[in-house]
């Protein structure tokens, strides 16, 4: 095998692993995206399910009552 040749062998080594680790990382990267806007959106559809259901909960009190003993007369 002349030198050329072996070369171009590694050369074809070198690009193929270059071709995996891009695609490697564009995957991950895709998957990064989907899943922070997945997020987004349930972070978004809590917190309209929290304004919606504001006005559903009960109003405590702030006044303190005071309750006085029956007196029997």
């Amino acid at each position: 095998m002349s030198y050329g040749e072996e070369q171009k062998r590694k050369n074809a080594i070198q690009n193929k692993i270059i071709l995996i680790a891009l695609f490697l990382i564009l995957t991950n990267f895709t998957t990064f995206i989907i899943t922070s806007n997945a997020w987004i959106l349930k972070y978004i559809e809590a917190e309209h399910r929290a304004e919606v259901c504001l006005p559903m909960q009960p109003k405590i009190p702030t006044q303190k009552v005071f309750i006085q003993p029956y007196d029997k007369q």
